[in-house]
């Protein structure tokens, strides 16, 4: 979730967010589709959603529509801060994943659905440093306080005791749609077919060590068919190549001849 001293090399050019202010009947309505990594440098950043909101002008409401992996954590609190501090109420629809920072800024929500087949994660926020012991201690402690502020955001929405949403987040949890209603981190579960997910390999490779078994099967994706041999070409037969051919081997055998009489009458 938290990836702290990220190397400047890696730092790459922000994603685009694709927003909309679209009319209804009780007013303007801003939708937007937050369906990348959430990173100020290669991601979506609370900056990118915080220009979007202060442009769209006096909405009604707010639709955010969620897929992603997670990211950075401060960017995520950032951007569940923007969200909760609008006037307008906003709707969040989990189309596919809403993992680790992904799931702080769902928790912005006045309404939260989890549409058919999504999912949303919760764990222990965690970092990079390179450093003496004391360093490195820090670094924890740190990440010992990131933690109990992220599980205040997800109490905050399911009204569960404290000691059973710090377990949540310290096991690393995956609740499905109807898990996230009955936890009380989501309202409702959606009719709407979930997104595409990211591979079971790139959650992996994001420290995830709990994906459920549904997810992988969802995420692995299908082998690619071999492709079929090309069929050998089917001679076919051609009349008038064959009588080109005759007369060609004809012409020849009359040259032939020729030569041979010709040889004779000398002799």
């Amino acid at each position: 979730m938290a990836y702290l001293n990220r190397i400047e090399e890696q730092r790459g050019t922000p994603s685009e967010i694709k927003s909309k202010v679209v009319p209804s009947d009780d007013g303007p309505v801003l939708e937007m589709e937050l369906y990348e990594e959430i990173d100020s440098y290669g991601g979506i950043g609370a900056k990118q959603i915080a220009g979007i909101i202060r442009t769209s002008g006096d909405v009604v409401r707010i639709d955010l529509r969620l897929n992603s992996i997670g990211g950075n954590v401060f960017d995520g609190v950032a951007i569940f801060n923007l969200l909760k501090a609008h006037a307008a109420p906003v709707h969040v629809y989990v189309d596919g994943l809403a993992a680790s920072a992904a799931s702080i800024i769902a928790m912005a929500g006045d309404k939260i659905v989890m549409n058919t087949g999504a999912w949303l994660m919760v764990h222990k926020a965690w970092g990079v440093a390179v450093g003496n012991s004391d360093e490195l201690m820090e670094l924890a402690e740190l990440l010992e306080r990131i933690d109990g502020e992220l599980s205040s955001i997800y109490q905050t929405k399911s009204k569960q005791p404290t000691e059973t949403v710090d377990a949540w987040v310290k096991a690393e949890t995956w609740f499905n749609g109807a898990e996230a209603v009955d936890a009380g981190l989501a309202d409702e579960v959606g009719v709407v077919a979930a997104k595409t997910f990211a591979s079971a390999e790139r959650l992996t490779a994001l420290g995830y060590t709990k994906i459920p078994e549904a997810l992988q099967a969802k995420t692995e994706p299908e082998p690619e068919p071999e492709p079929e041999p090309e069929p050998e070409p089917i001679p076919t037969y051609d009349r008038e190549r064959e009588r080109q051919r005759h007369r060609h081997a004809a012409a020849r055998l009359g040259h032939k001849n020729a030569a041979l009489a010709a040889q004779t009458n000398c002799e």
